[in-house]
């Protein structure tokens, strides 16, 4: 994952100067379109009613192939963001963060509403820790049923898993555990942005908008609103989010009226 980090407010004018700040790299512009259109459609099961737990993976270490610019530390610069964004909308909050192989699978094991990973991806290895690597396989294996996957790490909307009858794509592997899921197609951009404001995180505040608008709206119409949203308000910079980000998953994931209806 490309990190990003121009200077200004996330609602600034200055977040357009991102291409003057990289103009000999301008990494964005050498990017493969999406060859995986998002898939809305009822799953095998319909969304199940869970506890209102989050359980995220934050990869805040240095990890081999990356330099120290390349991690995740900027979303704990606030330790307790993540936490407090999403108790807003009351779900209860566990953080992994230690960046380890175990952390990854806790995570991926916790069953909860939401589970957020946030580390590199590398096309045809899987998710780097700081003490190795999980496959794309062992990711799929570790996975329990969940609400929403957000999977943040590149490569997770092309990455192909293996079992004994062959390959098959991860993506179809998590369309039978998930509810529904956002995933990243090819090498994504992490925003190491923040509100000059408010202090707060791009990419944590981001998520924590579509999950709000998931429980008005539903899954489908959340993230197409998320994407109008980031077209109005940030013009061409919003195409390094829309252009790697692949939704999959039940149209309806969220929606406040259907979780009472299934309680």
């Amino acid at each position: 994952m490309k990190l990003t980090q121009p200077c200004g407010s996330i609602d600034s004018p200055m977040l357009e100067l991102y291409k003057v700040f990289n103009q000999e790299e301008c990494y964005h512009d050498n990017c493969n379109q999406p060859t995986a259109l998002d898939q809305f459609t009822c799953t095998t099961h319909q969304p199940t009613t869970r506890p209102a737990t989050m359980a995220v993976f934050v990869c805040t270490a240095t990890v081999e192939g990356y330099s120290e610019q390349e991690n995740f530390a900027d979303l704990m610069q606030n330790p307790d963001e993540i936490a407090t964004q999403f108790s807003q909308l009351g779900y209860d909050c566990t953080v992994f963060s230690d960046s380890k192989i175990r952390s990854l699978k806790k995570a991926l094991n916790s069953g909860a509403e939401l589970v957020w990973i946030i580390a590199h991806g590398e096309d045809g290895v899987g998710v780097r820790c700081v003490d190795g690597i999980m496959s794309w396989t062992d990711f799929e294996l570790n996975l329990q049923p969940c609400g929403l996957l957000i999977a943040s790490p590149c490569f997770t909307a092309n990455a192909w898993c293996e079992d004994d009858e062959g390959d098959f794509p991860l993506r179809d592997g998590l369309r039978q555990k998930v509810d529904a899921a956002l995933l990243t197609h090819g090498s994504g951009h992490h925003f190491c942005v923040r509100d000059l404001e408010s202090n707060g995180h791009f990419e944590i505040h981001r998520y924590a908008r579509l999950v709000k608008l998931c429980k008005e709206y539903g899954f489908q119409k959340a993230v197409q609103l998320m994407r109008k949203e980031l077209n109005k308000h940030f013009g061409s910079i919003a195409s390094h989010v829309i252009d790697h980000e692949i939704a999959i998953g039940h149209p309806q994931w969220g929606l406040e009226s259907e979780r009472i209806a299934r309680a």
